[in-house]
């Protein structure tokens, strides 16, 4: 097997670490993900202290997740879930974000057949 130059050596370091970087850098990014374990489409949309998160419609016993921008005010996240196909709705907070919350993870599980239940989890 051929051995590597210094330089090939050098690049492929410099890439592994970059490599490195981004991943710590997603992972340490605050995201909110919507559940729907319903037999229904949900509609959905967070609010955070500073930016709003609209999940669009999430097909029945699918997920979707959204980072967040970290560089938040003090407040809470809201919510508001919708049945696509009816009035039924939740609308309450999860809890509260405080400035530079890294490596969050805030769940907002929907369910129900009839009447839409809603759980937060961190």
């Amino acid at each position: 097997m051929k051995r590597l130059k210094l330089w090939q050596k050098v690049l492929l370091v410099s890439l592994l670490i970059l490599i490195g970087i981004f991943i710590l850098l997603v992972s340490a990014a605050p995201k909110v993900s919507v559940i729907n374990l319903s037999k229904h489409q949900v509609n959905a949309v967070v609010t955070l202290p500073s930016s709003r998160l609209d999940f669009g419609v999430i097909d029945s016993e699918q997920s979707n997740s959204i980072y967040y921008d970290v560089n938040q005010a003090d407040g809470v996240l809201a919510y508001k879930v919708q049945f696509v196909d009816s009035k039924s709705q939740g609308v309450g907070n999860c809890g509260y974000i405080t400035h530079s919350m890294y490596f969050e993870h805030w769940q907002i599980i929907v369910s129900g057949s009839d009447k839409l239940k809603v759980i937060c989890t961190q």
